[in-house]
């Protein structure tokens, strides 16, 4: 695509001819537009957080709770998607984590300590996370009680519970 429209503006140029070159260069973009829109499609379905959010959603509770570990920058739809406020598990260094600042944030962001605690409560917990599982909260977890509930694009969904 770019190569004839190379050789079509090489000679609107050397024709000293403006209109057709414009042509040109507009027929060349809007060749090439439908490539560049399916690459953006895929880049998106590769990067969303949609499935593991719908996951969670068709098992999980009222009274559950949704943990996100690390930064929820890239997983911003997750709450949109799951109809639950996710909690943030170590997301105080993110370009979001000045949240974390506010006083009444103390609720919302989490420490690996409390994921435990509420991972051992009554509650279902689901985690989210963007870590793979050495470098994750889950390795913290006694292993009979971590259970794996879907994994793809990058994240990984566990519960306390099967």
């Amino acid at each position: 695509t770019f190569g004839l429209g190379s050789l079509g503006l090489f000679v609107a140029i050397r024709r000293c001819a403006r209109t057709p070159g414009l042509s040109v260069i507009l027929i060349t973009l809007l060749a090439w537009l439908p490539f560049v829109g399916g690459a953006g499609s895929l880049v998106a379905t590769s990067r969303s957080v949609r499935q593991m959010a719908l996951e969670v959603s068709r098992r999980a509770c009222p009274d559950d709770l949704l943990v996100h570990e690390g930064p929820i920058d890239n997983s911003g739809a997750l709450e949109f998607y799951s109809g639950l406020r996710p909690l943030i598990l170590d997301g105080r260094v993110s370009v979001l984590g000045f949240g974390a600042t506010f006083p009444r944030a103390g609720e919302s962001f989490w420490e690996r300590p409390r994921l435990a605690e509420a991972w051992r409560s009554h509650h279902r917990v689901f985690l989210l996370t963007i870590r793979a599982p050495g470098k994750s909260a889950v390795g913290d977890l006694p292993a009979l009680e971590v259970h794996q509930l879907a994994g793809g694009n990058g994240r990984w969904l566990y519960s306390n519970r099967p």
